[in-house]
């Protein structure tokens, strides 16, 4: 026989070697999906970012003209986020206006649309992430409405009524969340200490938009780590 004939043999071996070892994985997987416990909660966040292309220029501008200034990577590529909002439609109307005055800017969504609890303990705490995520949902509310009440003149001492209670909330979340979910605790942690040093001085928009991006970006790698 000749040696294309072995040869083309053993290409159908590995060939059938590659299916069999593809088929395991298949089953595997759904296995896996099967026992995968599924959660929609259809989160998106819309940033709104700078259209230059100098970054460190545009964050440092964005702070004197009152954006968060914040650095952002999305897709690959670097932004500078001149605010977040938990709701499009709010978005588009900055982003409308600004067009207005010359500014170019782009809008991106970011979030998680599904949380999969696939360990045992994921599946038996799924509530307690869910409730997590509900909670600091409700902060980052709290903190957008805020950050609209001051530009639209609401007193420093009323802005620093809410803002003291936005931190002996998340203080509260800190110790409640801390042990059973220690990356969610230490978010509220920092978060707490942050506008602990807010509130010590005059509290600006800017500030807040900026405190805003940070949070609404470490609840997307928080809830990013139950997908798949």
């Amino acid at each position: 026989m000749s040696a294309d004939f072995f040869n083309g043999k053993r290409i159908k071996r590995i060939a059938c070697g590659v299916a069999a070892s593809f088929t395991l994985g298949a089953v595997v997987l759904s296995a896996r999906v099967m026992q995968t416990k599924t959660v929609e909660i259809g989160q998106n966040y819309y940033f709104l970012v700078s259209d230059g292309t100098h970054i460190q220029a545009s964050a440092e501008f964005a702070r004197l003209d009152g954006g968060a200034g914040y650095l952002l990577q999305y897709d690959g590529e670097d932004y500078v986020a001149l605010s977040v909002y938990l709701d499009e439609q709010d978005g588009q109307t900055v982003q409308k206006s600004l067009a207005e005055t010359g500014e170019k800017t782009k809008l991106l969504r970011v979030g998680v649309q599904t949380l999969y609890f696939q360990t045992k303990k994921e599946k038996k705490n799924a509530n307690m992430y869910i409730g997590a995520f509900d909670c600091l949902q409700g902060c980052m509310s709290v903190l957008e409405e805020c950050i609209s009440r001051l530009e639209k003149g609401l007193t420093q001492e009323k802005c620093k009524r809410i803002l003291s209670d936005l931190k002996k909330q998340f203080s509260f979340l800190s110790k409640d969340y801390g042990v059973q979910y220690a990356a969610f605790g230490s978010l509220c942690d920092d978060t707490a200490k942050r506008l602990e040093t807010l509130l010590s001085d005059t509290v600006y928009a800017k500030d807040l938009r900026y405190l805003l991006c940070e949070l609404v970006e470490k609840s997307v790698a928080l809830a990013s780590a139950f997908s798949v």
